[in-house]
């Protein structure tokens, strides 16, 4: 993805590809789907860079406004977009590699089942069967997920193989590789679906996901 930011550092995009090619034409903007952020929410960084304590905005750069708290320093902000933004942590400074904990919003386009699916009019029930049924994802089975207050759906997914996609907009598609497997979160936005995934090693999902939680259960919308 690539609309609001410079592209991620090419050592990241070799692992984890998240970034498209190029850029899709422009889509039509939607409406706004809540009010405004408080101002004394701290402005969400507009480079990549080190997102210190507190509690942040999520627009801009994010299309759906709301607050939520980190609660500790250590983690970098990593995509700026109006479909998908990120917040993760790495292994080393140099961030040579994919992010060891990793927590995304996306406001997707559309979801990917066997064919990309306009996520407008879609529930979170069947954005989750259309993941849940493809031959090239490993899917756990979807159980009930709720998120500030709206009730959805959560399953984890593992990509066996490289540049696996999941759903996109207009900035292009998020692509699951097999360093990562993610803890998917839909759930309804209006017309629309708001997703959130926690995002980790193989193995290591169930500690990132507590980790994750102060932060999740802190989204204000």
């Amino acid at each position: 993805m690539g609309r609001r930011a410079p592209a991620v550092v090419s050592a990241i995009l070799v692992v984890v590809a998240v970034v498209v090619a190029a850029c899709a034409p422009v889509a039509t903007p939607r409406p706004t789907q809540s009010p405004s952020p408080a101002p004394s929410a701290l402005a969400f960084p507009r480079t990549n860079g080190e997102v210190v304590a507190g509690r942040y905005a999520s627009d801009p750069p994010f299309d759906v406004p709301f607050t939520f708290e980190v609660p500790a320093d250590g983690w970098e902000s990593m995509h700026l977009h109006g479909e998908f933004f990120d917040i993760g942590r790495f292994a080393t400074e140099e961030r040579q590699t994919a992010p060891v904990r990793w927590i995304a919003f996306g406001h997707p386009d559309h979801i990917r089942g066997d064919e990309d699916v306009p996520a407008a009019g879609l529930t979170p029930e069947a954005a989750a069967t259309l993941l849940s049924a493809r031959g090239d994802l490993t899917a756990s089975e979807a159980v009930p997920y709720t998120l500030a207050g709206r009730d959805g759906v959560r399953l984890d997914l593992h990509a066996p193989e490289a540049n696996t996609p999941i759903f996109g907009g207009p900035d292009g598609d998020f692509n699951l590789e097999p360093s990562i497997d993610i803890r998917l979160g839909i759930v309804p936005l209006g017309e629309d679906l708001l997703l959130v995934f926690v995002g980790a090693p193989p193995g290591e999902l169930d500690a990132a996901w507590d980790e994750a939680l102060p932060i999740l259960e802190s989204v204000d919308l």
